[in-house]
């Protein structure tokens, strides 16, 4: 049996083909469509957080990030999940 992450935390800007074309990926993956997803970047894009819900990440997080923020939300998944 193979265990799925309960969460995925993927950046924006990744070395190998960047941070959106992966949530696409798991989004149409059979097995990994129902994972929750939170976006990090850096990038000070206007429709940042509209363009990562649209392509279905749960949460948005701007760098850099609030501690206390970024544990609440993995702790909120994490909590739904169990």
């Amino acid at each position: 049996m193979q265990e799925k992450p309960d969460l995925i935390i993927v950046d924006i800007r990744m070395p190998a083909g960047g941070g959106w074309s992966v949530i696409d990926s798991i989004k149409h993956g059979l097995t990994t469509r129902g994972i929750p997803i939170i976006v990090l970047s850096a990038f000070d894009e206007e429709d940042l957080k509209e363009k990562a819900r649209v392509l279905g990440a749960a949460y948005c997080i701007r760098k850099p990030f609030d501690d206390r923020e970024f544990m609440d939300a993995i702790n909120a998944f994490i909590e739904k999940g169990s």
